[in-house]
């Protein structure tokens, strides 16, 4: 964890701030665990130079609920919140707590505080001004990002100089020519974090994964998945190299393009034998349905988004797929299972979406075809279907009982 330390446009801190925040770091880096001493009847908790009473009952479950109605449902991170009460007067202020979060949730519309809190909690010990100036310096850099999602996904950007992140981020731009590196970063901020071994580390991916998928474009790859650029160049060729394997006359290229997670996915252990169960799936359910030749699984994963099967839990796919038997007609099941596409569509549907396909074969006359169903917003179904609604909760209802 490093301190952000005051440029010559940045509100100063104060020394006594700074001084106080190195002790809290390197106290956390040093796993600094509190002591505890018995005084008068009394159990008190001590953390460096402070004594603190310790929690009551039913301080604690004050602290608990308050940090539950601000989104902090994790168990783990309200035990973290619990043991800082212990040992920073902060973290029982409930009062000032409530003005730090309601702070950060002005400061960073659309993020979840909650979320933010749990990942770093000691990000609340920062001054108001010290993070208000770090917003604007992170915004400075990175115009066009959505600054809240990143601090949400890593909160201590906070922690970080500007200037650094700034020089990371021509590194990045220098590494990736033909990438939107801001876009990048916004969905990966810890690639702001890298040093000169990570960038190196960095060249030498980029330079694997060109080799590796000579014809594909590697840099709208690393656009989709950008934590590929810190990945271990071994284990991505291994994942190919095995995934060509089990998906023998498959275009691994354009599949790795379509979905480039499954290269750092555990293809051996996971993907592989997903693979020769889907397989099973399917040929069961096109012998069902009389295709002779059985369902095209390679083309399936490799059309449109088809190739998120392989990282969907089979008994998932399989629930849906016993699902459309129970109500879609054979003529248009079968006409499904010809057509990779369309069928990768209905599978990658919620179970909410799929109700309306069994809503409408229970439907008389109805002009609308199973497949505009999937690919029609909710709203313009429920206009043209009111009483739609009135039919999920009677399913839902019945369930329940």
């Amino acid at each position: 964890m490093r301190v952000v330390r005051p440029a010559t446009t940045r509100l100063r801190v104060s020394v006594r701030f700074e001084a106080g925040l190195k002790r809290l770091e390197s106290a956390e880096e040093e796993g600094c665990i509190p002591q505890r001493k018995e005084t008068s009847g009394r159990t008190y908790v001590r953390h460096s130079d402070r004594t603190l009473e310790k929690l009551t009952v039913e301080e604690a479950k004050q602290i608990d609920d308050f940090w539950s109605k601000r989104g902090v449902s994790k168990l783990q991170a309200k035990s973290k919140l619990l043991s800082l009460a212990q040992t920073r007067p902060l973290f029982r202020n409930l009062e000032e707590l409530r003005e730090k979060v309601e702070f950060l949730r002005e400061c960073l519309p659309g993020a979840s505080v909650g979320r933010i809190v749990s990942r770093h909690p000691l990000l609340l010990e920062r001054s108001p001004e010290v993070v208000l100036e770090c917003l604007l310096d992170l915004n400075q850099i990175l115009p066009d990002a959505d600054i809240a999602k990143m601090v949400e996904r890593q909160p201590t950007i906070l922690l970080r100089r500007t200037a650094t992140l700034q020089r990371n981020l021509q590194t990045l731009q220098e590494l990736l020519p033909d990438c939107n590196v801001e876009r990048m970063v916004e969905r990966q901020p810890v690639l702001l974090f890298l040093d000169s071994r990570a960038s190196g580390s960095i060249a030498k991916n980029i330079l694997s994964l060109k080799n590796l998928f000579p014809s594909s474009d590697v840099y709208r790859m690393l656009e989709r998945e950008p934590s590929l650029l810190y990945q271990n160049s071994e284990r991505v060729v291994e994942n190919f190299k095995l995934l060509s394997s089990a998906l023998p006359g498959a275009d691994t290229g354009k599949l790795l393009t379509i979905q480039p997670s499954l290269l750092y996915s555990d293809v051996r252990r996971r993907t592989a034998v997903n693979v020769e169960r889907l397989e099973r799936i399917f040929a069961r359910i096109g012998k069902r349905c009389g295709i002779e030749d059985g369902v095209n699984f390679v083309e399936l994963v490799t059309s449109g988004s088809g190739s998120s099967l392989l990282t969907t839990r089979p008994e998932t796919t399989e629930s849906k797929l016993e699902r459309l038997e129970e109500f879609v007609p054979d003529a248009v099941l079968r006409q499904w299972l010809q057509r990779p596409s369309t069928l990768s569509r209905v599978l990658n549907a919620s179970h909410a979406v799929l109700d309306r396909i069994e809503y409408l074969s229970a439907c008389k006359n109805c002009d609308t075809g199973f497949t505009s169903a999937v690919t029609m917003t909710t709203k313009k179904f429920c206009e043209k279907f009111p009483d739609f609604s009135e039919w999920q909760e009677n399913k839902a209802s019945k369930k329940e009982v």
